[in-house]
């Protein structure tokens, strides 16, 4: 994220958030972790368009 020019606002073991320097990319939020119910969110998660529709985004669910 730091190469695309995104600072770093948090960092745990388990979360991440960056911010762009331009507020239209605005903020960025990761969540890192692992194991059998992560691999199960990943397959369920939803496609959604950013961008003006350019870029496609994997996004979970609740």
């Amino acid at each position: 994220m730091e190469s695309l020019t995104y600072n770093v606002v948090q960092m745990t073991k388990n979360f991440s958030q960056y911010e762009s320097p331009l507020k239209i990319f605005g903020y960025v939020d990761f969540l890192h972790t692992s194991g059998k119910y992560t691999i199960e969110m990943l397959q369920d998660a939803e496609t959604h368009k950013i961008m003006d529709e350019d870029i496609e985004v994997k996004v979970i669910r609740k």
